[in-house]
């Protein structure tokens, strides 16, 4: 599908205006607030999905969006469920996310969106030994990622991507230094590391921990 920032726009204020009964082009208020509520997600997806939308905040900052990536493209867009306000950002490179989050957070300190701009958080110190227990392989469809330690310092490497600093935001949740994307690492029944979850920042998925490709 080929489309523009106005378009996606347009349809985000559909949504927007079809949860609320308000006149709307393409949706019927029933569809609309089927997509803005949760449904019962099975792995490697998380918690946090709508109908073809993910949904993130609480409250007055209950958003809805969805990332996009084709080869050579990649997109963000996101939008406000109750009032009208929201950002879609194209770009035309394999690395544009990187820019394209800057611009929503440069977009939320200038409209006062408090759930999406950037925070000031405070580390936690975890112990290497703990921290070693992350290191490793982890991936959901084409998103793949390496998460490397050096001393007291995770790191996330995308592959195909910039590495990400990540700095611990409890034992078990840690924060993107670059995009403030929050994930948490989740452990199986045994307690050993099994995945890590996207829970705020980004698609609310599982990438599962398993064996790195071969060379």
């Amino acid at each position: 599908m080929w489309t523009t920032p106005s378009d996606l726009a347009r349809l985000l204020i559909d949504v927007q205006a079809a949860a609320h009964d308000r006149p709307a082009r393409l949706l019927k208020p029933d569809t609309a607030r089927q997509m803005l509520t949760q449904q019962a997600a099975a792995p490697p997806l998380a918690d946090g999905w709508g109908l073809g939308v993910a949904l993130n905040g609480a409250g007055a900052e209950r958003r809805f969006g969805h990332d996009g990536r084709n080869e050579g493209f990649e997109s963000t867009m996101v939008a406000y469920v109750d009032r009208g306000e929201g950002i879609v950002v194209l770009t035309n490179a394999d690395r544009g996310k990187q820019l394209a989050d800057e611009v929503v957070r440069a977009a939320a300190k200038a409209y006062g969106w408090d759930g999406l701009r950037s925070r000031e958080v405070a580390e936690v110190d975890v112990p290497e030994e703990a921290l070693e227990q992350y290191v490793g392989y982890y991936r959901f469809d084409q998103l793949q990622l390496w998460i490397e330690r050096q001393g007291r310092q995770l790191s996330a490497r995308i592959v195909g991507a910039d590495t990400q600093p990540l700095i611990a935001l409890s034992p078990s949740r840690f924060i993107s230094a670059s995009n403030a994307s929050v994930g948490e690492f989740e452990r199986d029944a045994k307690g050993n590391v099994s995945g890590l979850r996207i829970v705020e920042g980004g698609p609310p998925v599982t990438l599962v921990r398993s064996a790195p490709p071969r060379s």
